[in-house]
Protein backbone atom coordinates (compact mmCIF):
# COMPACT_ATOMS: atom_id res chain seq x y z
CA UNK A 1 0.00 0.00 0.00
CA UNK A 2 1.69 3.27 -1.10
CA UNK A 3 2.18 5.99 1.49
CA UNK A 4 -0.04 9.07 1.48
CA UNK A 5 2.10 12.22 1.49
CA UNK A 6 -0.76 14.65 0.89
CA UNK A 7 -0.46 16.36 4.27
CA UNK A 8 3.30 16.73 4.03
CA UNK A 9 2.92 18.18 0.55
CA UNK A 10 0.15 20.52 1.65
CA UNK A 11 2.34 21.91 4.40
CA UNK A 12 5.37 22.12 2.10
CA UNK A 13 3.38 24.06 -0.48
CA UNK A 14 2.75 26.78 2.06
CA UNK A 15 6.40 26.88 3.17
CA UNK A 16 7.99 26.75 -0.30
CA UNK A 17 5.55 28.46 -2.65
CA UNK A 18 5.69 25.51 -5.07
CA UNK A 19 2.78 23.38 -6.25
CA UNK A 20 2.20 19.85 -4.98
CA UNK A 21 3.30 17.95 -8.09
CA UNK A 22 6.60 19.81 -8.35
CA UNK A 23 7.22 19.31 -4.64
CA UNK A 24 6.46 15.62 -4.75
CA UNK A 25 8.97 15.11 -7.55
CA UNK A 26 11.65 17.08 -5.70
CA UNK A 27 11.07 15.36 -2.35
CA UNK A 28 10.94 11.90 -3.91
CA UNK A 29 14.28 12.53 -5.60
CA UNK A 30 15.92 13.89 -2.45
CA UNK A 31 18.60 11.93 -0.65
CA UNK A 32 19.28 12.00 3.10
CA UNK A 33 22.24 10.27 4.71
CA UNK A 34 22.46 9.59 8.45
CA UNK A 35 25.65 8.59 10.24
CA UNK A 36 25.91 7.63 13.91
CA UNK A 37 28.55 7.80 16.62
CA UNK A 38 27.67 4.64 18.57
CA UNK A 39 29.61 5.90 21.58
CA UNK A 40 27.18 8.74 22.19
CA UNK A 41 24.57 8.04 24.90
CA UNK A 42 21.10 7.13 23.53
CA UNK A 43 22.53 7.19 19.98
CA UNK A 44 20.46 4.18 18.90
CA UNK A 45 17.17 5.69 20.11
CA UNK A 46 18.01 9.02 18.47
CA UNK A 47 18.82 7.27 15.19
CA UNK A 48 15.67 5.13 15.27
CA UNK A 49 13.33 8.06 15.92
CA UNK A 50 15.11 10.25 13.35
CA UNK A 51 15.06 7.59 10.62
CA UNK A 52 11.45 6.50 11.20
CA UNK A 53 10.31 10.13 11.31
CA UNK A 54 12.08 10.82 8.02
CA UNK A 55 10.66 7.62 6.49
CA UNK A 56 7.14 8.97 6.97
CA UNK A 57 7.92 11.34 4.11
CA UNK A 58 9.14 10.77 0.56
CA UNK A 59 12.78 10.52 -0.49
CA UNK A 60 15.79 8.20 -0.40
CA UNK A 61 17.11 7.37 3.06
CA UNK A 62 20.62 5.99 3.65
CA UNK A 63 22.47 4.90 6.79
CA UNK A 64 26.26 5.12 6.67
CA UNK A 65 27.58 1.91 8.19
CA UNK A 66 30.72 3.38 9.78
CA UNK A 67 31.30 1.78 13.18
CA UNK A 68 27.62 1.14 13.87
CA UNK A 69 27.23 -2.36 15.40
CA UNK A 70 25.44 -4.92 13.25
CA UNK A 71 22.60 -5.46 15.77
CA UNK A 72 21.90 -1.70 15.64
CA UNK A 73 21.82 -1.77 11.84
CA UNK A 74 19.38 -4.66 11.89
CA UNK A 75 17.13 -2.84 14.37
CA UNK A 76 17.16 0.37 12.33
CA UNK A 77 16.46 -1.40 9.04
CA UNK A 78 13.56 -3.26 10.65
CA UNK A 79 12.10 -0.12 12.24
CA UNK A 80 12.19 1.80 8.94
CA UNK A 81 10.66 -1.14 7.04
CA UNK A 82 7.83 -1.31 9.58
CA UNK A 83 6.84 2.22 8.55
CA UNK A 84 7.13 1.68 4.80
CA UNK A 85 8.56 -1.58 3.42
CA UNK A 86 8.35 -0.19 -0.11
CA UNK A 87 11.02 2.40 0.75
CA UNK A 88 13.69 0.49 2.69
CA UNK A 89 16.65 2.01 4.51
CA UNK A 90 19.77 1.67 2.37
CA UNK A 91 23.00 0.85 4.24
CA UNK A 92 26.30 1.85 2.64
CA UNK A 93 29.96 2.10 3.63
CA UNK A 94 30.26 5.49 1.97
CA UNK A 95 28.34 7.63 -0.46
CA UNK A 96 29.63 9.79 -3.27
CA UNK A 97 26.41 11.83 -3.10
CA UNK A 98 25.13 11.90 0.51
CA UNK A 99 22.62 14.66 -0.20
CA UNK A 100 21.54 16.18 3.13
CA UNK A 101 23.82 14.64 5.74
CA UNK A 102 22.96 14.35 9.43
CA UNK A 103 25.39 12.96 11.97
CA UNK A 104 24.19 11.76 15.36
CA UNK A 105 27.21 12.74 17.40
CA UNK A 106 29.25 15.76 18.46
CA UNK A 107 32.06 15.63 15.90
CA UNK A 108 31.80 15.69 12.11
CA UNK A 109 33.41 17.91 9.52
CA UNK A 110 30.65 17.88 6.90
CA UNK A 111 27.28 16.93 8.37
CA UNK A 112 24.58 18.68 10.37
CA UNK A 113 25.19 17.39 13.89
CA UNK A 114 22.34 16.14 16.07
CA UNK A 115 23.35 15.82 19.73
CA UNK A 116 21.01 14.97 22.62
CA UNK A 117 22.07 16.54 25.91
CA UNK A 118 20.11 15.91 29.11
CA UNK A 119 16.45 16.62 28.35
CA UNK A 120 17.40 18.83 25.42
CA UNK A 121 19.48 18.90 22.28
CA UNK A 122 22.08 20.62 20.11
CA UNK A 123 21.66 21.12 16.36
CA UNK A 124 24.85 22.36 14.71
CA UNK A 125 24.94 23.18 11.01
CA UNK A 126 28.23 25.07 11.13
CA UNK A 127 31.23 22.67 11.08
CA UNK A 128 33.38 25.23 12.91
CA UNK A 129 31.16 25.09 16.00
CA UNK A 130 32.46 22.88 18.80
CA UNK A 131 29.61 20.90 20.39
CA UNK A 132 30.34 19.59 23.88
CA UNK A 133 27.47 17.75 25.59
CA UNK A 134 27.19 18.71 29.24
CA UNK A 135 25.81 15.36 30.41
CA UNK A 136 24.36 12.10 29.20
CA UNK A 137 21.06 12.46 27.40
CA UNK A 138 17.86 10.78 28.45
CA UNK A 139 15.09 9.56 26.10
CA UNK A 140 13.26 12.90 26.01
CA UNK A 141 16.47 14.56 24.82
CA UNK A 142 16.98 11.84 22.21
CA UNK A 143 13.49 12.17 20.78
CA UNK A 144 13.55 15.98 20.83
CA UNK A 145 16.94 15.95 19.08
CA UNK A 146 15.56 13.61 16.42
CA UNK A 147 12.53 15.84 15.82
CA UNK A 148 14.74 18.92 15.49
CA UNK A 149 17.04 17.04 13.12
CA UNK A 150 14.12 15.96 10.92
CA UNK A 151 12.99 19.59 10.74
CA UNK A 152 16.45 20.58 9.55
CA UNK A 153 16.27 17.97 6.77
CA UNK A 154 12.87 19.23 5.64
CA UNK A 155 14.18 22.79 5.26
CA UNK A 156 16.75 21.51 2.74
CA UNK A 157 14.82 18.82 0.87
CA UNK A 158 11.65 20.92 0.48
CA UNK A 159 13.72 24.05 -0.25
CA UNK A 160 11.76 26.07 2.30
CA UNK A 161 11.67 29.78 1.53
CA UNK A 162 14.38 31.75 3.40
CA UNK A 163 11.77 33.91 5.09
CA UNK A 164 10.07 30.79 6.48
CA UNK A 165 13.06 29.04 8.06
CA UNK A 166 16.24 29.37 10.09
CA UNK A 167 19.21 27.11 9.33
CA UNK A 168 20.78 26.62 12.73
CA UNK A 169 24.43 27.42 13.14
CA UNK A 170 24.22 26.09 16.70
CA UNK A 171 20.88 25.63 18.42
CA UNK A 172 20.65 24.59 22.08
CA UNK A 173 17.26 24.09 23.70
CA UNK A 174 15.64 22.19 26.56
CA UNK A 175 11.88 21.40 26.36
CA UNK A 176 11.68 21.11 30.17
CA UNK A 177 13.10 24.53 31.11
CA UNK A 178 12.25 26.18 27.76
CA UNK A 179 15.72 27.66 27.64
CA UNK A 180 19.14 27.18 26.08
CA UNK A 181 20.46 26.04 29.48
CA UNK A 182 20.76 22.28 29.18
CA UNK A 183 22.02 21.76 32.74
CA UNK A 184 19.50 23.44 35.06
CA UNK A 185 16.88 20.65 35.06
CA UNK A 186 18.21 17.80 37.23
CA UNK A 187 17.78 14.21 36.20
CA UNK A 188 14.74 12.44 37.62
CA UNK A 189 15.83 10.29 40.54
CA UNK A 190 13.28 7.61 39.61
CA UNK A 191 11.08 6.77 36.62
CA UNK A 192 8.19 9.12 35.87
CA UNK A 193 5.06 7.81 37.63
CA UNK A 194 1.76 9.40 36.67
CA UNK A 195 -1.95 8.80 36.42
CA UNK A 196 -3.23 10.69 33.41
CA UNK A 197 -5.75 10.86 30.62
CA UNK A 198 -4.46 11.22 27.04
CA UNK A 199 -7.19 12.76 24.90
CA UNK A 200 -6.37 12.26 21.24
CA UNK A 201 -4.07 9.51 19.95
CA UNK A 202 -3.24 11.21 16.68
CA UNK A 203 -0.15 12.97 15.35
CA UNK A 204 0.73 14.61 18.68
CA UNK A 205 -0.79 11.93 20.90
CA UNK A 206 1.29 9.13 19.36
CA UNK A 207 4.36 11.32 19.91
CA UNK A 208 3.45 11.73 23.57
CA UNK A 209 2.97 7.98 23.95
CA UNK A 210 6.32 7.32 22.25
CA UNK A 211 8.09 9.64 24.71
CA UNK A 212 6.36 8.10 27.74
CA UNK A 213 7.27 4.61 26.52
CA UNK A 214 10.94 5.45 26.00
CA UNK A 215 11.11 7.21 29.39
CA UNK A 216 9.92 3.94 30.94
CA UNK A 217 7.16 5.92 32.62
CA UNK A 218 4.51 3.99 34.49
CA UNK A 219 1.13 4.45 36.12
CA UNK A 220 -2.47 4.45 34.92
CA UNK A 221 -3.72 6.04 31.71
CA UNK A 222 -7.02 6.56 29.92
CA UNK A 223 -6.48 6.69 26.14
CA UNK A 224 -9.28 8.59 24.39
CA UNK A 225 -9.80 8.40 20.64
CA UNK A 226 -12.90 7.46 18.63
CA UNK A 227 -11.06 6.60 15.40
CA UNK A 228 -9.16 3.71 13.91
CA UNK A 229 -5.70 4.02 12.37
CA UNK A 230 -5.88 4.56 8.60
CA UNK A 231 -3.40 4.63 5.70
CA UNK A 232 -3.37 8.45 5.77
CA UNK A 233 -2.01 8.36 9.35
CA UNK A 234 1.17 6.51 8.42
CA UNK A 235 2.76 9.67 7.04
CA UNK A 236 2.01 11.89 10.05
CA UNK A 237 2.05 9.83 13.27
CA UNK A 238 4.95 8.72 15.47
CA UNK A 239 3.48 5.22 15.94
CA UNK A 240 2.00 2.88 13.36
CA UNK A 241 3.15 1.80 9.95
CA UNK A 242 2.30 -0.51 7.10
CA UNK A 243 0.82 -3.27 9.28
CA UNK A 244 -1.46 -0.86 11.14
CA UNK A 245 -2.53 0.80 7.89
CA UNK A 246 -3.85 -2.60 6.80
CA UNK A 247 -5.21 -3.86 10.14
CA UNK A 248 -6.84 -0.53 11.13
CA UNK A 249 -6.62 -0.94 14.93
CA UNK A 250 -8.38 1.47 17.26
CA UNK A 251 -5.98 4.31 18.03
CA UNK A 252 -6.81 3.99 21.74
CA UNK A 253 -5.77 0.33 21.55
CA UNK A 254 -2.47 1.32 19.94
CA UNK A 255 -1.76 3.41 23.04
CA UNK A 256 -2.54 0.37 25.17
CA UNK A 257 -0.11 -1.77 23.21
CA UNK A 258 2.67 0.84 23.28
CA UNK A 259 2.58 1.41 27.05
CA UNK A 260 3.12 -1.96 28.74
CA UNK A 261 4.12 -0.31 32.03
CA UNK A 262 0.79 1.50 32.27
CA UNK A 263 -2.60 0.17 33.24
CA UNK A 264 -4.38 1.55 30.16
CA UNK A 265 -8.13 2.05 29.81
CA UNK A 266 -9.08 2.61 26.13
CA UNK A 267 -12.05 4.92 25.53
CA UNK A 268 -13.19 4.64 21.90
CA UNK A 269 -15.93 7.24 22.06
CA UNK A 270 -15.98 11.03 21.41
CA UNK A 271 -14.43 13.20 24.10
CA UNK A 272 -17.84 14.82 24.62
CA UNK A 273 -19.04 11.52 26.16
CA UNK A 274 -16.11 11.10 28.56
CA UNK A 275 -17.32 13.25 31.51
CA UNK A 276 -20.55 11.26 31.74
CA UNK A 277 -18.60 7.99 31.48
CA UNK A 278 -16.39 9.14 34.36
CA UNK A 279 -19.39 10.10 36.47
CA UNK A 280 -21.04 6.78 35.68
CA UNK A 281 -18.02 4.92 37.06
CA UNK A 282 -17.11 3.39 33.68
CA UNK A 283 -13.81 5.30 33.27
CA UNK A 284 -11.47 6.53 36.02
CA UNK A 285 -10.93 10.24 36.63
CA UNK A 286 -7.28 11.23 36.76
CA UNK A 287 -5.86 14.56 37.99
CA UNK A 288 -3.70 15.14 34.89
CA UNK A 289 -5.03 15.41 31.33
CA UNK A 290 -2.94 15.73 28.17
CA UNK A 291 -4.85 16.79 25.07
CA UNK A 292 -3.89 16.61 21.41
CA UNK A 293 -7.00 17.78 19.60
CA UNK A 294 -7.95 19.46 16.35
CA UNK A 295 -10.90 21.63 17.28
CA UNK A 296 -11.89 24.27 19.80
CA UNK A 297 -15.08 22.35 20.59
CA UNK A 298 -13.13 19.20 21.50
CA UNK A 299 -10.84 21.24 23.73
CA UNK A 300 -13.83 22.67 25.56
CA UNK A 301 -15.19 19.14 26.02
CA UNK A 302 -11.85 17.98 27.47
CA UNK A 303 -11.78 20.92 29.89
CA UNK A 304 -15.11 19.72 31.34
CA UNK A 305 -13.21 16.87 32.97
CA UNK A 306 -11.95 19.63 35.34
CA UNK A 307 -8.60 18.00 36.19
CA UNK A 308 -5.92 19.47 38.43
CA UNK A 309 -3.67 19.98 35.41
CA UNK A 310 -4.51 20.10 31.71
CA UNK A 311 -1.68 20.40 29.19
CA UNK A 312 -3.01 21.03 25.68
CA UNK A 313 -0.52 20.44 22.86
CA UNK A 314 -1.36 21.70 19.40
CA UNK A 315 -0.01 22.39 15.93
CA UNK A 316 -1.08 24.55 13.01
CA UNK A 317 0.83 24.76 9.74
CA UNK A 318 4.42 24.62 11.06
CA UNK A 319 3.52 26.21 14.40
CA UNK A 320 3.46 24.15 17.58
CA UNK A 321 2.93 24.80 21.24
CA UNK A 322 1.17 24.04 24.50
CA UNK A 323 -1.43 25.62 26.76
CA UNK A 324 -0.83 24.71 30.40
CA UNK A 325 -3.85 25.03 32.71
CA UNK A 326 -3.55 24.47 36.45
CA UNK A 327 -6.91 24.42 38.18
CA UNK A 328 -7.66 27.75 39.90
CA UNK A 329 -4.53 29.28 38.34
CA UNK A 330 -5.00 31.18 35.09
CA UNK A 331 -7.34 30.44 32.19
CA UNK A 332 -8.96 27.12 31.36
CA UNK A 333 -9.35 25.88 27.78
CA UNK A 334 -12.89 27.27 27.66
CA UNK A 335 -11.35 30.70 28.38
CA UNK A 336 -8.82 30.24 25.62
CA UNK A 337 -11.22 28.67 23.10
CA UNK A 338 -14.59 30.32 23.77
CA UNK A 339 -17.63 29.45 21.68
CA UNK A 340 -17.82 31.83 18.72
CA UNK A 341 -21.43 32.54 17.90
CA UNK A 342 -20.68 35.44 15.56
CA UNK A 343 -20.85 33.34 12.40
CA UNK A 344 -20.75 29.81 10.99
CA UNK A 345 -18.10 27.42 12.28
CA UNK A 346 -15.32 26.10 10.05
CA UNK A 347 -17.19 22.83 9.59
CA UNK A 348 -20.38 24.69 8.73
CA UNK A 349 -18.57 26.73 6.11
CA UNK A 350 -17.06 23.64 4.51
CA UNK A 351 -20.49 21.99 4.53
CA UNK A 352 -22.07 25.00 2.87
CA UNK A 353 -19.53 25.01 0.05
CA UNK A 354 -19.27 21.26 -0.60
CA UNK A 355 -22.63 19.82 0.43
CA UNK A 356 -21.05 17.49 3.00
CA UNK A 357 -22.85 17.24 6.31
CA UNK A 358 -21.49 19.34 9.18
CA UNK A 359 -20.73 16.17 11.13
CA UNK A 360 -18.68 14.81 8.20
CA UNK A 361 -16.89 18.11 7.71
CA UNK A 362 -15.83 18.05 11.37
CA UNK A 363 -13.92 14.82 10.77
CA UNK A 364 -11.15 16.59 8.90
CA UNK A 365 -8.65 13.75 9.41
CA UNK A 366 -10.84 11.07 7.81
CA UNK A 367 -10.31 10.29 4.11
CA UNK A 368 -13.17 11.16 1.78
CA UNK A 369 -14.97 8.10 0.37
CA UNK A 370 -17.47 7.26 -2.35
CA UNK A 371 -20.10 7.11 0.37
CA UNK A 372 -19.53 10.82 1.04
CA UNK A 373 -20.46 11.58 -2.57
CA UNK A 374 -23.81 9.81 -2.44
CA UNK A 375 -25.91 12.72 -1.15
CA UNK A 376 -24.18 15.45 -3.16
CA UNK A 377 -25.41 17.17 -6.29
CA UNK A 378 -23.59 16.56 -9.58
CA UNK A 379 -21.79 19.89 -9.23
CA UNK A 380 -20.75 19.13 -5.66
CA UNK A 381 -19.56 15.65 -6.65
CA UNK A 382 -17.38 17.21 -9.33
CA UNK A 383 -15.79 19.39 -6.67
CA UNK A 384 -15.24 16.64 -4.09
CA UNK A 385 -14.39 13.63 -6.32
CA UNK A 386 -10.73 14.63 -7.01
CA UNK A 387 -10.11 14.48 -3.26
CA UNK A 388 -11.38 10.92 -2.67
CA UNK A 389 -9.01 9.01 -0.43
CA UNK A 390 -7.56 12.21 1.00
CA UNK A 391 -8.40 13.90 4.32
CA UNK A 392 -11.18 16.48 4.31
CA UNK A 393 -8.63 19.05 5.51
CA UNK A 394 -7.11 19.00 2.01
CA UNK A 395 -10.52 19.68 0.50
CA UNK A 396 -10.96 22.66 2.81
CA UNK A 397 -7.69 24.10 1.54
CA UNK A 398 -8.55 23.32 -2.07
CA UNK A 399 -11.82 25.23 -2.00
CA UNK A 400 -10.13 28.26 -0.49
CA UNK A 401 -11.21 27.98 3.14
CA UNK A 402 -7.68 28.63 4.37
CA UNK A 403 -8.83 30.24 7.61
CA UNK A 404 -10.08 26.89 8.88
CA UNK A 405 -6.88 26.14 10.78
CA UNK A 406 -8.38 27.11 14.13
CA UNK A 407 -10.93 24.34 13.74
CA UNK A 408 -8.53 21.61 12.77
CA UNK A 409 -7.92 21.88 9.04
CA UNK A 410 -4.18 22.49 9.20
CA UNK A 411 -1.89 19.80 7.79
CA UNK A 412 0.42 17.99 10.18
CA UNK A 413 3.92 16.65 9.77
CA UNK A 414 5.73 14.34 12.20
CA UNK A 415 8.63 16.55 13.25
CA UNK A 416 6.24 19.37 14.18
CA UNK A 417 3.86 17.12 16.12
CA UNK A 418 6.71 15.30 17.85
CA UNK A 419 8.20 18.56 19.11
CA UNK A 420 4.79 19.53 20.50
CA UNK A 421 4.62 16.17 22.28
CA UNK A 422 8.07 16.78 23.78
CA UNK A 423 6.92 20.14 25.15
CA UNK A 424 3.89 18.48 26.76
CA UNK A 425 5.91 15.72 28.44
CA UNK A 426 8.52 18.32 29.33
CA UNK A 427 5.85 20.06 31.43
CA UNK A 428 5.10 16.80 33.23
CA UNK A 429 8.78 16.39 34.05
CA UNK A 430 9.09 20.04 35.14
CA UNK A 431 6.22 19.50 37.55
CA UNK A 432 7.87 16.35 38.93
CA UNK A 433 11.08 18.36 39.47
CA UNK A 434 9.20 21.29 41.06
CA UNK A 435 10.32 23.59 38.26
CA UNK A 436 8.05 26.36 36.95
CA UNK A 437 8.98 27.33 33.38
CA UNK A 438 7.60 30.71 32.40
CA UNK A 439 4.35 31.01 30.46
CA UNK A 440 1.12 29.05 30.42
CA UNK A 441 1.14 29.53 26.63
CA UNK A 442 4.26 28.46 24.72
CA UNK A 443 4.53 28.39 20.94
CA UNK A 444 7.07 28.55 18.14
CA UNK A 445 7.43 27.81 14.44
CA UNK A 446 9.02 24.43 13.80
CA UNK A 447 10.88 25.82 10.77
CA UNK A 448 12.23 28.79 12.74
CA UNK A 449 13.10 26.97 15.93
CA UNK A 450 12.50 27.02 19.68
CA UNK A 451 15.06 29.78 20.22
CA UNK A 452 12.32 32.14 18.99
CA UNK A 453 9.59 30.66 21.21
CA UNK A 454 6.89 32.95 22.54
CA UNK A 455 5.89 32.44 26.17
CA UNK A 456 2.93 34.29 27.60
CA UNK A 457 0.87 34.32 30.79
CA UNK A 458 -2.69 34.14 29.55
CA UNK A 459 -5.40 35.42 31.91
CA UNK A 460 -8.72 33.99 32.98
CA UNK A 461 -11.82 35.46 31.35
CA UNK A 462 -14.16 36.78 34.07
CA UNK A 463 -17.22 35.62 32.13
CA UNK A 464 -15.96 32.04 31.62
CA UNK A 465 -17.61 29.13 33.39
CA UNK A 466 -14.40 28.49 35.34
CA UNK A 467 -14.93 31.89 36.99
CA UNK A 468 -18.73 32.04 37.22
CA UNK A 469 -19.48 28.46 38.31
CA UNK A 470 -16.65 27.69 40.70
CA UNK A 471 -18.87 26.12 43.38
CA UNK A 472 -20.45 23.60 40.99
CA UNK A 473 -17.08 22.78 39.43
CA UNK A 474 -15.45 22.21 42.83
CA UNK A 475 -18.31 19.91 43.80
CA UNK A 476 -17.87 17.90 40.61
CA UNK A 477 -14.11 17.71 41.10
CA UNK A 478 -14.51 16.47 44.68
CA UNK A 479 -17.01 13.81 43.67
CA UNK A 480 -14.87 12.61 40.79
CA UNK A 481 -11.77 12.48 42.96
CA UNK A 482 -13.57 10.45 45.64
CA UNK A 483 -15.54 8.29 43.21
CA UNK A 484 -18.92 9.59 44.39
CA UNK A 485 -19.88 11.67 41.35
CA UNK A 486 -23.55 12.48 40.94
CA UNK A 487 -23.10 15.75 39.03
CA UNK A 488 -21.28 16.82 35.91
CA UNK A 489 -20.89 20.09 33.99
CA UNK A 490 -23.51 20.55 31.32
CA UNK A 491 -21.70 20.76 27.93
CA UNK A 492 -23.83 23.75 26.93
CA UNK A 493 -22.73 26.14 29.67
CA UNK A 494 -20.66 24.32 32.28
CA UNK A 495 -23.41 24.22 34.90
CA UNK A 496 -23.75 21.17 37.12
CA UNK A 497 -26.81 19.07 36.39
CA UNK A 498 -28.30 15.86 37.74
CA UNK A 499 -27.70 12.77 35.60
CA UNK A 500 -30.52 11.08 33.76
Amino acid sequence: MPSDYSRCLLLAQQATGRDASELERALSASRVTVSVDPGMPVALLTARVLLTTLRRGPGQLTLERGSVPNPWIEELVTAVAAVDPEQPLMVTSSSADPGVWLHIGAGHAHAIRVVPDGYGAHIAGDPSVAVTPTRAANPLGAIYAAALGAAEVFKWTAQVLPARRVLHRHLRFCPVTLSSDLTSAPHLSSPLVCDLTQVGVGAIGTGTILVLHELRAEGRLVAVDRQRFGPENRGTYSLGGAAEATAAPWKADMAHQALPRFDVTPFRRPISELPAAVDGGHVPWFPVVLTALDTAAARRDAQRLWPDRLIDAGTGDTMLGIHDHEHSRGPCLICLFPTDRSGPSAAERLAQVTGLSVERAMRGDDPLTQEDLAQLTAEQQQMVAPHLGKPACGLAQAVGLTSLGTDGYQPSIPFVSLQAACLAVGRLIADQLNLRPSGNLVQYDGLIGPQAATTEEMRQRPDCVCATRTTAIEQVRHQRRTGTATLWPDPRDGAAVQPG
